[in-house]
């Protein structure tokens, strides 16, 4: 086992985390709270009641209850750090593609970084990055290492905003603004994608898409959070009494 990981036995499953919170990525979530069993006497989504054949399942996604026929998805779930497939509703299981497309994919390409000329460094360039292991800063290496030009590490959770920068006639994306804080002081730092050779320019431009990518991961939990919300809403309508449960 690497160092900095511990494998634990949650009530999902085995998971791969962390060892200390500080090392904690930010793409990652903890485990949901479970639904109590006896709130939902129903399949929260086409409403079977429970009994001794049809059986109640944890979306491990959401937390929430359903039947074995509306939660009979495996998937890998790589914000939660799951070593093997879980068990997940229908409705997680499409968030869930996109979270581990941006796991597999995005997430590799800004770890890979790419080059961008800093503010006004051209005509040096540095390699933009986030770093590897923990997934917490922003990295920028020189592209002339023995060169006195350097820019700090930027935190991801002190990220404003990310606004991609067009050319002059608005027709393609030129750059990127990043807005931080830092020290009780609100920073930016642009990011302009180089133009030669071509493959760096694609390379750039991939990466800027990764950035997007990172942001969506928040609208993706807000998504399953209001997909969690919709299904308490439906229960309580069928059946008044359940709100009172909840109370």
């Amino acid at each position: 086992m690497s160092s900095g990981k511990q494998l634990i036995r949650g009530k999902s499953g085995m998971r791969m985390i962390a060892a200390s919170e500080n090392e904690r990525s930010p793409f990652l979530l903890e485990e949901p709270c479970w639904t109590d069993d006896d709130q939902f006497p129903n399949c929260v989504k086409c409403n079977r009641k429970f009994d001794f054949t049809h059986r109640r399942h944890h979306c491990r996604r959401c937390g929430m209850i359903f039947c074995g026929s509306c939660c009979d998805h495996k998937v890998m779930l790589p914000r939660l750090s799951f070593v093997d497939p879980v068990r997940v509703c229908e409705e997680c299981s499409q968030i869930c593609k996109r979270e581990e497309e941006f796991f597999e994919k995005h997430l590799k390409i800004l770890c890979n970084g790419a080059h961008f000329v800093v503010d006004e460094s051209g005509p040096l360039t540095f390699l933009c990055k986030l770093e590897h292991h923990f997934h917490r800063e922003l990295l920028f290496e020189c592209s002339v290492p023995d060169r006195a030009a350097f820019h700090e590490p930027v935190l991801l959770e002190k990220i404003v905003s990310a606004q991609l920068v067009s050319n002059e006639d608005g027709l393609a994306v030129s750059g990127l603004i990043l807005k931080y804080k830092q020290q009780g002081e609100m920073l930016e730092v642009k990011l302009t994608v180089v133009t030669s050779p071509d493959a760096e320019r694609k390379q750039a431009l991939s990466w800027l898409v990764a950035m997007q990518k990172k942001d969506k991961q928040k609208e993706v939990n807000e998504e399953q959070h209001e997909h969690h919300l919709h299904h308490i809403d439906k229960v309580i309508q069928r059946s008044p009494e359940v709100y009172m449960n909840l109370l």
